[in-house]
């Protein structure tokens, strides 16, 4: 019996995690899954400045993160979009 080859998909999913959240990047789509819920990110768009951060919104709640998150959310996108 020999090894069993697993061929893996650059294109797989690829999961960036936070202390509050995580941010999955995939070809079959792009979110925020945290306590509050999923968050589906279309674009940078997605997020908006509230004050000193930004808001990520779905249709039933609202997740706040940290100006140095959206910063690093924002090289995640950018090198991985």
């Amino acid at each position: 019996m020999g090894l069993e080859v697993i061929k893996i998909d650059e294109n797989d999913e690829k999961v960036f995690e936070f202390p509050e959240f995580e941010i999955v990047i995939s070809r079959n789509g792009n979110y925020l899954l945290c306590e509050e819920g999923f968050f589906i990110i279309d674009g940078l768009e997605n997020f908006k400045k509230f004050d000193s951060q930004y808001v990520i919104l779905n249709e039933e709640d609202k997740f706040f993160i940290t100006e140095e998150d959206f910063e690093k959310i924002k090289e995640i996108y950018i090198k991985y979009v």
